[in-house]
């Protein structure tokens, strides 16, 4: 499958993200939508934002993104330069937010969405987003940094199975009909484990 991604859109310093104890703002934002070649389905998003070394020590001590000391890797490439400026960038958690992508047809209408989202929808929530990077760029195209790992926790009141893959569709509807049909067959297996081996 073949992608495309318009030029980035602009958030700047408008996007402010809820905490548990204060709004945090992302400066000089950028979002980044990709859509499928010759659709307006969106296979991914991201978006990337601005700041210093003094703003990655704040979010390591508030633990914000997902961040866990632990899960923090090395730094590639050399070492942060004092006068220039770090990238952050942030992934969905899930693929709620991908609905924004399937109701807009441009990147700019998905910046929209997020922004004029009321502060208490997911898409304004600072625990939607995990911090997959943190890069300086040092040169054209040459970068230093270091990546986060967030590894799924699995437990089995949340663990289920999907009984097929679910074919994206323009319409929400169809597609909220289609995980919740997949969800209850699912759950009913899980609560009736010998149905199978009784028919067997």
């Amino acid at each position: 499958m073949s992608t495309y991604n318009d030029h980035p859109v602009i958030l700047g310093d408008l996007l402010h993200l809820q905490t548990p104890t204060e709004p945090f703002q992302l400066k000089k934002a950028l979002l980044h939508v990709i859509y499928a070649h010759g659709s307006s389905v969106e296979v991914d998003m991201h978006i990337t934002f601005e700041g210093d070394e003094d703003l990655w020590t704040e979010i390591q001590q508030r633990r914000l993104f997902g961040v866990e000391p632990e899960n923090i890797g090395s730094t590639w490439g050399g070492v942060f330069a004092q006068d220039k400026p770090l990238i952050f960038e942030l992934r969905p958690r899930t693929t709620t937010t991908t609905l924004a992508g399937i109701l807009t047809d441009h990147p700019l209408d998905v910046a929209i969405h997020i922004i004029e989202s009321p502060t208490t929808s997911e898409f304004r929530q600072e625990s939607t987003y995990k911090l997959i990077t943190v890069k300086q760029q040092m040169f054209e195209g040459v970068f230093t940094g270091l990546q986060i790992q967030h590894p799924e926790p699995v437990t089995e009141e949340s663990e289920y199975k999907i009984s097929g893959p679910i074919e994206r569709k323009l319409d929400p509807d169809e597609t909220t009909s289609q995980l919740i049909e997949d969800f209850l067959q699912s759950f009913n297996e899980q609560q009736n484990p010998d149905t199978d081996k009784k028919s067997d």
